[in-house]
């Protein structure tokens, strides 16, 4: 008896335990995993399902096919299509059984036909996210309207559409009193008078994002500053020329906010004046990203910088380029003892001319423990640099965390052997990428 008691036991499997702790093992897997899993069974198959958030749609299928796809993936919180047909899609949507927080529509769509809208009108009561590309041939008008279909719109993206104009997002302001973020980035016609204008409506606005503005003022960004210190991200505009009288106010209305956590700012505001003014403030930074092309030279020095780092030292996200050599001598000397007081860090993008950043790569490695991800990029190396990247650097500590190392150059045979038995966690090599993504 006891025998064929462990015969039966020896012969349970994984696929014998209930749903539920099942689940919980799912839960834990990256969704490369949660692929590979779903080939195994039809009940794999069907308790993978549970776990896929985002749908994409590039082509619409029948109405039938719509049916089935969204009762497979019942826990689906996200849809983007990118379509110029979207009435049908959306009605699909709102006679399904989904909980949906979040739309992506692209792809420069026409606007839905009025029997559409009449069989949308609450349906998306619970939709908190919408990001939106600009219907053909329609006006702000009908825009706002088709933004009322979601009452509960707590977050907007319009970046790239273009054509939002200081009416148009007087209308919408008043329309979506719950927002919080708002990406109007690459909308070049709004002033100050649309600054003014989400200011006054939109009360618990958190996040907002002006990047590549140019018909915006160092004042109304001001007033805005003042009217809204509870932000807690922003990416300012590119201002063409300013002096220092107008830098400094916007310094000091950006330490006034005391929630800021995530902050970006193009090459002519940063200056070390602007970045020490910066430092000052009481905030709890957590990303700062400076942009600059790489045919662009920062304006500010390396102790502007430092006193930037030195005053935020819980940042987890960092961008920056690094000053012309003529100006800062050793400069990845000075990067790789200022990242010692960085030891929150957990991804960081560096770019430098001229010389290379050996000493910041390995001095990253041995002093950021939560490190996921390093970009180092050197654009032109300068027959000055005589940095040895052949030396065996002084590390005496292996970093398991970082899991992505690019740099530019790229590494050679030597360097890379050096890096695999200090980083044994990196799966990516000189992943192409331009820059951090500011997690709103």
């Amino acid at each position: 008896m006891a025998a064929k008691r462990m015969e039966t036991s020896a012969e349970t499997t994984i696929t014998d335990l209930p749903s539920d702790p099942l689940l919980l093992i799912l839960a834990g897997l990256p969704p490369s995993d949660l692929q590979s899993v779903s080939l195994v069974s039809k009940s794999f198959l069907s308790l993978s399902n549970r776990f896929i958030r985002k749908l994409t749609f590039r082509s619409l299928p029948s109405d039938c096919s719509f049916r089935k796809i969204f009762t497979r993936f019942s826990c689906v919180k996200e849809v983007a299509i990118d379509s110029t047909r979207i009435g049908r899609a959306l009605t699909a949507i709102s006679s399904s059984a989904l909980n949906l927080e979040s739309l992506q529509i692209s792809g420069f769509p026409s606007y839905p036909k009025q029997h559409h809208l009449l069989r949308l009108s609450g349906k998306f009561e619970k939709l908190k996210a919408l990001s939106l590309w600009w219907f053909s041939k329609v006006g702000v008008d009908q825009i706002v309207e088709f933004i009322q279909l979601f009452p509960a719109l707590e977050e907007l993206d319009f970046k790239g559409s273009g054509e939002w104009n200081d009416v148009g997002i007087e209308k919408l302001s008043s329309k979506v009193p719950n927002l919080r973020k708002i990406d109007l980035s690459g909308n070049k016609k709004l002033t100050d008078r649309a600054l003014d204008a989400l200011s006054k409506n939109c009360v618990n606005l958190e996040d907002v994002c002006l990047e590549d503005h140019t018909e915006l003022t160092p004042q109304g960004l001001c007033a805005f500053l003042r009217k809204r210190p509870n932000l807690k991200s922003i990416v300012l505009p590119n201002f063409v020329v300013l002096s220092p009288s107008e830098l400094l106010p916007v310094a000091e209305g950006l330490s006034n906010c005391k929630n800021l956590s995530h902050f970006s700012f193009g090459r002519t505001m940063a200056k070390d004046d602007f970045l020490c003014t910066i430092a000052k403030s009481r905030s709890t930074l957590k990303t700062l990203k400076i942009l600059c092309r790489q045919d662009q030279d920062p304006a500010y020095t390396i102790p502007g910088l430092s006193a930037t780092l030195v005053a935020f030292q819980g940042l987890e996200r960092l961008e920056v380029c690094l000053p012309h050599p003529s100006r800062n001598s050793c400069t990845d000397v000075k990067m790789s003892q200022l990242v010692k007081c960085l030891p929150c860090l957990k991804d960081i993008f560096v770019q430098s001319c001229y010389y290379t950043l050996y000493k910041t790569l390995f001095s990253l490695i041995e002093n950021c423990p939560l490190l996921e991800s390093i970009c180092l990029h050197c654009l032109e190396i300068s027959h000055n640099d005589r940095s040895d990247r052949h030396a065996p650097p002084s590390l005496t500590r292996r970093n398991y965390s970082i899991k992505c190392i690019s740099l530019l150059p790229r590494p050679d045979e030597a360097l890379k052997i050096v890096l695999k038995s200090f980083c044994p966690s990196v799966k990516r090599w000189n992943a192409v990428r331009s820059g951090l993504t500011l997690p709103y």
